[in-house]
């Protein structure tokens, strides 16, 4: 369970807690309830945007390892577009390979988690209208 889904549950027991207490407390617990999804949202946005600068920091697409004679090239293959970009890298020292392939799954990772605080940007705009 996102952790969205988590605070709108927990915020709404709490809303009928208050209801429940005094019958005035209605409109009081509503203003609370917009005023931390609103700001659930614009945490959320903050988060989207740190998000989209680390990942365009990060190198696009996937290593492909070709053997030509008996050498390894290195080759970044990624999209633009439509079109297929096969960027040459060269021959890479172990350690510099090894460097550009966690950046590629650091860049996949981050991808993954912005795809889900867009999710939830949805969700919680929903929820707010």
């Amino acid at each position: 369970m996102s952790t969205l889904i988590y605070l709108y549950s927990f915020f709404t027991r709490l809303i009928l807690f208050f209801t429940y207490l005094s019958g005035n407390l209605k409109e009081d617990a509503m203003k609370i309830l917009n005023s931390v999804l609103n700001e659930e949202l614009d945490r959320l946005n903050k988060l989207k945007k740190n998000y989209d600068i680390q990942i365009s920091k990060l190198p696009k697409g996937s290593l492909i390892r070709k053997n030509i004679k008996g050498n390894i090239y290195c080759y970044l293959n990624y999209r633009q577009e439509k079109k297929k970009i096969f960027k040459y890298i060269g021959k890479l020292p172990k350690k510099e390979l090894d460097n550009l392939l966690d950046k590629i799954d650091e860049r996949r990772k981050l991808e993954k988690l912005n795809r889900q605080v867009k999710k939830d940007i949805k969700k919680l705009e929903k929820m707010i209208k």
